[in-house]
Parts: structure tokens; sequence; C-alpha cells
């Protein structure tokens, strides 16, 4: 991942590196601190992995998340107990949908033969493991978007019978 704003890096899958991606992508520290209740130091805390008891409040990640149009820290959270967040938009563009759900089965597929040659060696390691998380990630989006497209087809023929 690009450093953006001058952040530094984080592990993928950590807290601190999913509020670090929602601030950089909320349009980073200075922007960000106008849009909520806690000025830049503070949101630069929130990211610091220096700071482990620090952590951001729900406010304002609920705040961020919204300007980013992204429930990054949202999404982190529920897989950290075990749960996958699921956008329920549907799509206008069924074309541009159907190339999508096609791009991301084909990406499982290589991931699938990712994760048993990773095996056949005997362990995953921690790059092979954040990369196939990542595309984990993007393969439970496009599910949820497709899967809302089809249930928008169920209900709105439920309500024409």
């Amino acid at each position: 991942m690009a450093n953006p704003g001058g952040y530094k890096p984080r592990e993928y899958g950590t807290l601190k590196e999913a509020v670090a991606r929602l601030v950089g992508r909320a349009g980073g520290l200075e922007l960000g601190a106008e849009r909520v209740r806690v000025g830049r130091s503070q949101l630069a805390r929130y990211t610091d992995p220096a700071e482990p008891g620090t952590h951001m409040p729900v406010d304002i990640v609920l705040s961020l998340e919204a300007i980013a149009g992204d429930p990054i820290v949202t999404t982190h959270l529920a897989a950290a107990a075990g749960h996958a967040l699921l956008p329920v938009m549907v799509r206008a563009d069924a074309g541009t949908l159907a190339r999508d759900i096609a791009r991301i089965g084909r990406e499982m597929a290589e991931l699938m033969s990712e994760y048993g040659a990773s095996q056949a060696d005997g362990a995953i390691d921690a790059t092979e493991a954040r990369r196939m998380l990542r595309e984990i990630d993007e393969g439970f989006a496009a599910l949820g978007t497709m899967r809302s497209h089809l249930q928008a087809i169920v209900e709105t023929e439920s309500t024409e019978s």
C-alpha cells in the first residue's frame, strides 16, 4: 500500500492499520481533523502502533467512514469478531456487475491455487497470508454486492406478482 499523507506503514490486518487507511481515505490528518471533533495530533495517535491503548472513538469512526464512503474500521472489527461485513448496495449497471463478478471469480480461483501452492511447502508465511486476506476481503465484498443484486430481483418479482 502506498504511504498516504506520510503515515507510517502498518501491518495489514491490524486495527491501527485499518484506522490509518480510514484517516487517509477520509482526506488525511489535516482534512480529517477539520471534519471531526479531535485535532490532527489526536488522529495521528489513533493510528500509531506505539500508542496501543489509544483507540479512535466510535463516533469519529462513523464520521470518517461516512466521509470516506467505505466502512474500513467497521469491516476490520467485524472480521476480528469472526464475521464478514457485506455491502447491501445494488449497482445500477448489471453489465458492470457481471464483469466484476466474473473477474472476482477468476481471482478467487487463483487465490485457491495460491493457497494450495503455499501449503505445499508446509506453511503459509505472513506475507502470503496478508496478500491472500486482502483478496478474500475483496471477494466477500463482490459476493455481497452480487447477493444484494439478486435479492433486489427477487423483491421486484414479489411486488409485481
